[in-house]
C-alpha cells in the first residue's frame, strides 16, 4: 500500500518525537534493595536517590565491581552544581532493609547502612551497634522509599532514580539527617569529597551477642562510576597478611645481607 505525502510526513513527525522523547526513569523497588541517596547542605529544593538493586549483590560479593550509573554526574551537576563531588557540601549514604519479612538469607528488620570511611583501611571504621528491635528504622527506610514512588516526585535521569523535596517528612534529606531514627546505625553519611562509605549489615539482636559486619567500601569513581570493594574473607586477609610479612622479611634480610 502506498502512503500519501501527508501520511508520510505525519509518520516522520511521530518517529522524531519517539526518538527525542526522554525515556521514563521512574523509581521501582523490591524488598531488600539498597538505596543510594544524595543531599546538599543548605539545599532546600531537592535531593536525589538511586536504587542500586538487591543487598545480596553487595553482601555476597567476593571481588570488587563497578556500577556505571548512566547520567549520574550530569544529574548531580544539575541538582547541586558542577563541583558537587569536591566542594564539601554534598553528602551521600546507602541504606536498605527487607522490612518486617525475611528476603533470602536476610531476616526481617535487618538493616543495611553506610558509615563514613575514616581511613584508608576500611576495617578501622567504627562498627554500628545492633538493636534488639529495629522495626523503627526499618519502617522509616520503607517510608522513605514509598515517598519517592508518589506521582509528585519527579523522575531522575538515572535509571531507577527519583528527585525529592527535602522538606517532606519522609524525604531522603529528612530521614538521612536523623540516621532514619536510629542512634544504632548513625552516622550514616559522608561528604562526596571524603574517602567513601563503608557498608554494614546490621542484624536485629542484642548488641552483646549480635554483631554488625562490614561488607565493603563504596567509592565514587570518575564520571558515572561507583565502585564497591568487598571486605576480604578472613582466610584471604590472613594469606595477604602472611604474604606481606614474607615480602617485608625478605627485604629486611636482603638489606642485612647487603650491609
Amino acid at each position: 500500500m502506498k502512503l500519501t505525502h501527508l501520511k508520510m510526513t505525519a509518520l516522520a513527525g511521530l518517529a522524531a518525537v519517539a526518538l527525542t522523547a526522554p525515556s521514563a526513569m521512574a523509581l521501582t523497588y523490591n524488598a531488600d534493595d539498597l538505596f543510594l541517596g544524595f543531599r546538599q547542605d543548605g539545599n532546600t529544593n531537592q535531593d536525589f536517590i538511586v536504587n542500586l538493586g538487591q543487598a545480596s549483590t553487595f553482601r555476597d560479593a567476593t571481588v570488587p565491581f563497578t556500577l556505571t550509573l548512566t547520567n549520574l554526574n550530569s544529574q548531580l551537576t544539575t541538582l547541586f552544581g558542577s563541583t558537587w563531588k569536591t566542594d564539601g557540601t554534598v553528602l551521600w549514604a546507602l541504606v536498605g532493609t527487607p522490612g518486617s519479612q525475611p528476603v533470602g538469607s536476610d531476616p526481617g528488620d535487618i538493616l543495611y547502612s553506610s558509615r563514613p570511611a575514616d581511613s584508608a583501611n576500611y576495617l578501622t571504621t567504627p562498627v554500628p551497634s545492633t538493636g534488639s528491635n529495629q522495626a523503627g528504622p526499618s519502617n522509616n527506610i520503607l517510608s522513605m522509599k514509598n515517598y519517592y514512588l508518589l506521582p509528585t516526585t519527579p523522575d531522575g535521569t538515572v535509571a531507577n532514580s527519583e528527585i525529592g523535596n527535602p522538606a517532606n517528612s519522609n524525604s531522603w534529606s529528612t530521614r538521612a539527617s536523623t540516621d532514619f531514627g536510629s542512634g544504632n546505625i548513625g552516622p550514616i553519611e559522608n561528604y562526596t569529597n571524603g574517602l567513601g562509605l563503608d557498608l554494614f549489615r546490621v542484624p536485629e539482636g542484642s548488641p552483646s551477642t549480635t554483631l554488625a559486619t562490614n561488607e565493603g567500601r563504596l567509592t565514587l569513581g570518575s564520571g558515572d562510576n561507583v565502585t564497591f570493594s568487598p571486605v576480604p574473607e578472613p582466610s584471604t586477609a590472613l594469606m595477604l597478611g602472611m604474604a606481606l610479612s614474607g615480602v617485608l622479611g625478605f627485604r629486611r634480610n636482603r638489606k642485612t645481607t647487603l650491609a
